[in-house]
């Protein structure tokens, strides 16, 4: 359906746009993107365990701490 991936093309456009505002040079964030694409594969909350801590979010990049 035509539109429901758009929010994910709006918040890379954000990411991109904040590393450009703390002085990234255009070349390396895409270098950078090619390099990491098919990399990362996303995760559940219920794949990290109880222990998982969600510390931060920016976009749909999310960093957790799993003690234990």
């Amino acid at each position: 359906m035509p539109g429901r991936r758009y929010p994910a093309t709006v918040l890379a456009r954000l990411i991109w746009a904040s590393k450009l505002a703390q002085g990234a040079e255009e070349a390396a964030i895409v270098r950078k993107e090619l390099a990491l694409s098919g990399i990362p594969r996303p995760l559940y909350p219920g794949e990290l365990g109880e222990d998982a801590v969600e510390v931060f979010r920016f976009g749909d990049f999310v960093g957790w701490i799993i003690e234990g």
